[in-house]
């Protein structure tokens, strides 16, 4: 321990007149320690010494540095997941990741053919390796860290794209498969370095300004963005080079063609007021959809519960079932709120949201809760010193005593007497009992329509009630003679056992409990049928903050990367200007499809942001080079050759990383589906605008002409 000026001095102070004695350590006036003294302390550092493990010293620490709290925890984010609805989660989401990966190792395997089988084998080793990472460094898997591993497995492709397209130009040329090898891996390296490095920048900005599921999400992407190039740069290059060694020089297993260098040149640069127009026009949709909603009074964007705070309930009732009797049943449970209702139909899930938010706990409202309760406290000691003071003044004389307890004795002697007197009654009347049920049975004996009834001649109706088998009633005739005949249905299989609870609610209070009460009577739901969140109004307001605050803060990032790596503002200027393209393109689905804007949103709108720099800068590290061996080319024809060239490997990238992700909004649970929608977007949007927009954009700049100095 440290202390500052005024701590040492009293310190030294304590120390000297208490050597050998106990000085100690309250927190909340509760002893965490009590170390003697040795010695006086003079300098203001203090070592505390003793039989500890490092757990204990650790939390001895803790406290010691926590300090006294003058309030208590508040809850501002809640969460309750379902035991059915969390298996189910996961289930579908590996699944979905599963479809994606078969489609990315087919799609691999049939366009580069003997490299594809060879970059297949990459992927199963990235993958491993992915898992082993995760296992060591104990990350906590997330739904959206799930979708995380999966859409960083259909990125990772992007890098043995690139190698393999430069591989299959330089055979193309004429050159040996050795000398194309090595030229195709140096050639991709820039692209696939740069790409990867700013799209973890995005994700460290992400795993920064995120929360819970969010940073989980951000983690398995860095992880997986590191690996992949580790995989593309390494692994890959490997497996190409030992293939190449055991004699595999044809240039049919590496999906080339000699002689075949032609490439058909798009004109780009003429067209660019099309390409500009088209993404002005789905812009002003987007704007439009924004100004009727908020003029509608929804709201420009459906703002989750992690914007706006409240409660939000995901049932899953397990069949199918009418949307508009759920919503009128929600709306008779609640008071003063408006329920969102959303039915998951794939799923047989409903989604119901509310307003109703766990309560705010200010610091006021805390101290004044102190106040309360030192005020209870305070009375509570009062009673116990007049209760101590009444016992000191009631002194009885030793005279009053004796006869006090002779009075007591004569009361004993009383009692025994009476209930004597009782017991003889009782045996009496236990007499008279026996024998009238003798009669009764013996009366019984003689009706054939009196039967005993066996345990096992009782059937459970799985309501807490029970049935009289049929066969109980055999032999038994009505009044006419002639023999009883119960119809039942089947219940052999009934059992005496019912486990069955139906959720109540309890642990929750307010709306919250009204309506999972009665949507789990209605429906005979269980707990485990349903999962909560909750969040606070506190806690919405800042990841408002943080969602601009993360996306302007990637932008500027990248933006200086960018800059810095190809030593041009323009090239900077025109990746930024396609980011902000790719933002209004992804707010524009948001509004016009009502996709509700949760949390998920920062990593969606950043996952697409790292992705479409991405490509951008594979288009712009083309042109810088062909800039550097074509001095004599006009901007325009060194744009379109430059975004020709990287047509196909942005096409073929878009489809290994849509396959993934599409997969799981095709096959994955409602909050996976509005979190892959987004980016499946933003993955067209970004391709478009790396291929159309971002060299448009940087032949117009490069018009302008700047001061060299």
């Amino acid at each position: 321990m440290e202390f500052d000026s005024v701590g040492k001095q009293a310190f030294a102070e304590a120390t000297q007149n208490n050597i050998g004695n106990r000085i100690y350590i309250l927190l909340d006036d509760q002893i965490i320690s009590a170390p003697t003294v040795n010695t006086a302390i003079l300098d203001g550092s203090a070592i505390i010494t003793g039989d500890f493990t490092n757990e204990e010293a650790q939390k001895l620490a803790n406290l010691i540095k926590s300090g006294s709290l003058p309030f208590d925890l508040r809850v501002i984010e809640s969460n309750s997941i379902g035991a059915r609805l969390g298996a189910s989660s996961l289930s579908t989401s590996l699944f979905a990741g599963l479809i994606g990966i078969i489609l990315v190792f087919l799609f691999i395997l049939l366009v580069y053919r003997g490299l594809g089988f060879l970059a297949d084998w990459a992927l199963i080793i990235y993958i491993g390796l992915d898992v082993l990472i995760l296992s060591l460094f104990n990350v906590t898997l997330t739904l959206p860290g799930i979708a995380g591993i999966i859409l960083s497995i259909g990125m990772a492709v992007d890098g043995n794209v690139i190698i393999f397209e430069r591989i299959k130009e330089e055979i193309a040329a004429g050159r040996s498969t050795g000398t194309a090898i090595k030229n195709g891996f140096n050639s991709a390296l820039s692209a696939i370095v740069d790409g990867n490095v700013t799209t973890i920048i995005a994700g460290v900005i992400l795993y920064i300004l995120g929360t819970g599921t969010i940073r989980g999400f951000a983690q398995t992407l860095i992880i997986g963005l590191v690996l992949s190039m580790f995989t593309s740069l390494v692994i890959t290059r490997l497996l190409v080079n030992a293939f190449h060694k055991l004699g595999v020089t044809s240039p049919a297993f590496y999906a080339a063609k000699v002689g075949q260098t032609e490439t058909k040149v798009l004109n780009i640069v003429e067209k660019r007021t099309v390409w500009i127009g088209i993404s002005a026009v789905v812009v002003v949709i987007g704007i439009v959809a924004m100004i009727v909603g908020a003029a509608g009074g929804n709201g420009a964007f459906n703002y989750d519960i992690q914007f706006t705070g409240g409660t939000s309930i995901e049932v899953n009732i397990g069949e199918d079932f009418d949307q508009d009797a759920l919503e009128e049943l929600v709306a008779s449970a609640v008071t003063d709120d408006t329920p969102v209702i959303q039915k998951v139909t794939s799923e047989n899930k409903a989604i119901i949201k509310l307003k109703s938010v766990i309560d705010d706990i200010t610091v006021q409202d805390a101290l004044e809760e102190s106040a309360v309760s030192d005020e209870a406290v305070e009375a509570e000691e009062a009673a116990d010193t007049e209760e101590a003071d009444a016992e000191v003044s009631s002194v009885v004389s030793e005279a009053e005593a004796d006869a006090e307890a002779t009075a007591e004795d004569e009361e004993a002697e009383a009692v025994e007497a009476e209930e004597a007197e009782e017991a003889e009654n009782t045996d009496a009347e236990a007499a008279d009992t026996e024998e009238a049920e003798d009669a009764e049975a013996a009366e019984a004996a003689e009706d054939e329509n009196v039967i005993d009834i066996s345990p096992d001649q009782l059937i459970d109706n799985g309501d807490g009630t029970y049935s009289i088998s049929p066969e109980a009633f055999e032999g038994m005739t009505d009044e006419d003679g002639n023999a009883i005949v119960v119809e039942t249905e089947d219940a052999t299989e009934a059992t005496t056992e019912h486990v069955h609870t139906v959720a109540t609610g309890e642990g929750y209070s307010g709306n919250i409990a009204s309506v999972i009460a009665a949507v789990a009577q209605e429906y005979d739901l269980e707990d485990a049928d349903f999962s909560v969140t909750q969040i606070s109004a506190t806690i919405s307001s800042e990841m408002t903050k943080n969602a601009v605050l993360a996306v302007f803060l990637s932008c500027i990032a990248m933006l200086i990367y960018v800059s810095l790596r190809f030593k041009d503002i323009r090239t900077g200027s025109s990746s930024i200007i396609a980011l902000i393209h790719d933002a209004l393109i992804v707010l524009t689905c948001y509004a016009v499809l009502r996709i509700p804007l949760s949390n998920s949103f920062i990593a969606a709108i950043l996952t697409v942001l790292g992705y479409s720099i991405n490509a951008s800068i594979v288009i712009f590290d083309r042109i810088r080079e062909n800039k550097n061996s074509h001095r004599k080319w006009s901007t325009e024809q060194l744009v379109n050759t430059s975004v020709s060239q990287c047509m196909k490997r942005s096409i073929y990238t878009s489809l290994t990383t849509l396959f993934t992700i599409g997969a799981l909004y095709v096959l994955g649970v409602q909050s996976i589906k509005e979190f892959a929608l987004p980016i499946v977007v933003g993955i067209v949007a970004g391709t478009w605008s790396s291929v159309l927009i971002s060299g448009s954009v940087w032949y117009l700049l490069e018009k302008i002409k700047f001061n060299k100095k």
